[in-house]
C-alpha cells in the first residue's frame, strides 16, 4: 500500500530532482489523500515481528533495501543538481528511512505527542539540510 501511494505522488508531482525527493518524504508521511494509520501501524507490527522471526526479517529487510535503493538514488540525484559530494548518499537516505520510521512508531505509540503535520515538513528540512551540509565540489 504505501509504496503504491510513494510511486503515485512521486510521479504526479516530481520533475527536478529535489521535487522527488519532496515527493518521496510527503508521500511518506505528508496528511491528506491516501493516509492510512492503519497501513503504518502494520507496517511497525511487521517491522516489530522482523526482530523475532527469521523469515519476516528476511522480506522487511529486502524491502527495506528496495526503499532504500531508490532514495539514494534521489539523493545522489539532488547532490549532483546541488554541485555537492554524492559521498554522503547512503547516510542521507538512511537518515530519512530512520526518521520516517521513527515518526511512524511515534504516529501509532504516543499519538498525543505528535502534532498534526509536523513529520513531513520537519523531515524534508532535516533532509535538505543534511544535502546543504555536504561539500561543494570543486
Amino acid at each position: 500500500y504505501l509504496a503504491t501511494m510513494v510511486n503515485t505522488r512521486a510521479q504526479t508531482r516530481a520533475v527536478k530532482p529535489a521535487a522527488k525527493l519532496e515527493a518521496y518524504i510527503d508521500a511518506h508521511l505528508a496528511y491528506g489523500k491516501g493516509e492510512s494509520t492503519e497501513a503504518v501501524a502494520c507496517l511497525i507490527a511487521i517491522g516489530a515481528e522482523a526482530v523475532t522471526q527469521p523469515e519476516i526479517r528476511s522480506a522487511y529487510q529486502d524491502a527495506t533495501r528496495q526503499q532504500l535503493t531508490l532514495l539514494e538514488k534521489i539523493c545522489e540525484e539532488v547532490l549532483h543538481t546541488e554541485g555537492r559530494s554524492v559521498k554522503g548518499k547512503r547516510e542521507i537516505a538512511l537518515g530519512i528511512i530512520a526518521a520516517i520510521e521513527g515518526s511512524y512508531r511515534l504516529l501509532v505509540s504516543a499519538p498525543d505527542l505528535i502534532p498534526r503535520g509536523f513529520a513531513a515538513p520537519t523531515v524534508r528540512a532535516m533532509d535538505f539540510g543534511l544535502i546543504a551540509a555536504q561539500p561543494r565540489l570543486k
